[in-house]
């Protein structure tokens, strides 16, 4: 696996400039008080990631911000509610395309993972540790595949004939990297 999916602190931007607000309810978690809370670290993230693309022009018009605002909404219930995303789509009046595509545009640029990468590491600092990992966790685990599933191959000693998913996590149990490759490779 390679080094570079790790990031330091420096190489994450700042988040957007605004209050992000904080969960409403102290004594446990609550679903329906986190949204806001998930819809402006989207936003801010998605923020971010528009500063970094300098001298690079958004074509078309711009975005509706209300729209966008609900579109994340619905992913955090699609999330967390276990909708389906043509019910989720029906329901809400948004397009399933443009609910989906939206979904599917966010996940190419990498704003999914960036997030959990931003909360790993405020998790970290949180609980007092360094900004990079000082000891992580890697493990391998070899799953059935069906035979039309990307590419797969024979792990030997489990016979098992599949792909085989390597995890990198750190002491916390953050997620840091994730591979997929065939059974057979170590």
């Amino acid at each position: 696996m390679s080094r570079t999916s790790l990031r330091s602190n420096t190489d994450l931007p700042p988040p957007s400039g605004r209050h992000v607000p904080r969960p409403s309810r102290g004594d446990g978690w609550n679903v329906l008080a986190d949204i806001e809370v998930f819809v402006f670290a989207v936003e801010a993230e998605l923020e971010a990631m528009d500063h970094e693309r300098v001298g690079v022009h958004r074509r078309g018009r711009k975005p509706d911000l209300t729209l966008r605002r609900r579109l994340i909404g619905l992913i955090w219930t699609l999330t967390f509610g276990g909708l389906q995303w043509r019910v989720a789509g029906w329901l809400s009046g948004v397009p399933f395309t443009t609910l989906h595509s939206s979904f599917a545009h966010w996940t190419r640029l990498g704003l999914w993972r960036r997030l959990g990468q931003r909360l790993a590491l405020a998790w970290r600092l949180a609980c007092g540790d360094e900004v990079l990992p000082s000891v992580v966790v890697a493990d391998s685990r070899s799953l059935r595949s069906a035979p039309t599933a990307w590419m797969r191959g024979i792990d030997g000693g489990k016979l098992v004939l599949g792909v085989k998913l390597f995890v990198v996590c750190d002491k916390h149990g953050s997620l840091l990297d994730l591979e997929l490759q065939p059974a057979n490779t170590d």
